[in-house]
């Protein structure tokens, strides 16, 4: 029930997200908001456990901050260039994409369900993405897989730097980073 939950919660962000857009709202002004919301809820819930910080939970929180704004800017700016239900299709790759970039980083093969998994995915997204007749993925779609492939470098940093965070803190810092990081990004995107 509470994956069902995660998965409803996840696919309707798309939605809350288009609704933004379609509102006015820039692309990093939304994800701005988000983050720091949520760090100020961290800091309310947690805030004796973020009294201090070790160093490698320093480097991995705003190594997540960094990962997660590049993956936010990429999905925010595909979703503003394709329809919202191909845009939670093709970002859900990154569920498939994990067990390959494993493999690459920590040398743990794929098996052959996850093989045949990604060539699922990989027809969907073709099926998806490639409209018209002209079979050329637009831009909206390569920010996504972009946004995609993000997601699992996240889920990488996470696995090496911080195995030995707490997780409270990390995820303190990369909402902070990320809230700061896309704060810059708003001030530039709304002179622009």
């Amino acid at each position: 029930m509470l994956l069902l939950l995660a998965s409803m919660m996840w696919g309707s962000s798309f939605v809350a997200s288009k609704v933004c857009l379609n509102s006015g709202m820039l692309q990093f002004e939304i994800v701005f908001y988000r983050f720091l919301i949520g760090a100020v809820l961290m800091w309310l819930i947690f805030r004796k456990e973020l009294r201090s910080f070790s160093r490698q939970t320093m480097k991995t929180g705003i190594a997540l901050g960094l990962v997660t704004t590049a993956s936010f800017a990429a999905e925010m700016y595909g979703i503003t260039m394709t329809q919202t239900t191909k845009a939670a299709f093709i970002t859900a790759t990154n569920v498939v994409m994990m067990p390959f970039l494993y493999w690459l980083v920590c040398h743990v093969k794929p098996g052959l369900r996850s093989v045949g998994a990604a060539m699922l995915a990989l027809a969907g997204v073709g099926f998806l993405s490639l409209t018209g007749g002209s079979y050329v993925m637009e831009v909206g779609d390569l920010l996504l897989l972009l946004a995609a492939l993000l997601y699992n470098v996240y889920a990488l940093v996470t696995v090496t730097m911080g195995k030995d965070c707490t997780a409270a803190q990390m995820t303190f810092l990369q909402f902070a980073s990320t809230a700061v990081f896309m704060g810059i990004l708003t001030l530039f995107q709304g002179s622009g």
